[in-house]
């Protein structure tokens, strides 16, 4: 699996690409794309996505955003199964990916 954040925030997988629509859902993957494998805290994660004014719901829209990406990203994950690359932790959510999978990451490290 490739994660796309330069252009249209995306992920690649064997069978093909898929675009995220929603813009909340792209830049909550964006957020865990730039720090693979660390924990962003979910507060971190409701100020990037809502700023200053977010809802009075805005960590269970945030939760159901968060189950959306994992169908994208695990589209075989079984019901109720563990899913292993957008891992829930105590302290938040982390994409398990490697740096390399994610094409900002790569063209810095290119370039450096």
């Amino acid at each position: 699996m490739r994660v796309r954040v330069l252009g249209s925030t995306g992920v690649d997988h064997a069978r093909g690409p898929v675009a995220l629509a929603a813009r909340k859902p792209r830049s909550i993957l964006a957020a865990l794309a730039l720090t693979p494998r660390t924990t962003v805290s979910a507060d971190r994660l409701v100020d990037l996505v809502w700023g200053d004014d977010p809802p009075p719901g805005a960590h269970g829209t945030l939760h159901a955003y968060i189950s959306g990406l994992r169908r994208v990203l695990e589209p075989d994950l079984a019901p109720r199964a563990r899913p292993t690359v957008l891992v829930t932790t105590d302290d938040g959510y982390r994409l398990d990916v490697d740096p390399a999978q994610v094409d900002a990451l790569a063209f810095t490290r290119e370039v450096t």
